[in-house]
């Protein structure tokens, strides 16, 4: 089943640290969990910023056009890994932060 998992990343540049082999490259690794963000997945910040990620190695991953100061340092990071370990089913992340109004 699909899930949205938020975890807790160092951030600065364009790199989120989540830590030893927080970003497993298998099953097998860190938790036993297949969670690893991916390039091509989107994450979101607890700020509301979405990111696209261009690369990933065991301890984090890369994102397009780095990360603002504001959010530089320990950061909340939410995204949706796949559930057997295949590609993830989040292709787009949607933030609402209001109410949307038609103006005439």
């Amino acid at each position: 089943m699909p899930r949205v998992v938020g975890v807790t990343a160092t951030a600065g540049g364009n790199y989120f640290n989540l830590g030893a082999n927080k970003n497993d490259l298998f099953p097998a690794g860190g938790d036993g969990i297949p969670d690893q963000v991916r390039p091509g997945d989107f994450v979101a910040d607890n700020n509301g910023v979405v990111y696209n990620v261009t690369d990933a190695d065991a301890n984090g991953f890369f994102v397009y056009g780095g990360i603002p100061p504001t959010n530089a340092g320990t950061i909340r990071v939410w995204y949706a890994p796949h559930p057997t370990g295949g590609s993830s089913p989040c292709t787009r992340i949607l933030l609402l932060s209001g109410v949307i109004k038609e103006v005439p």
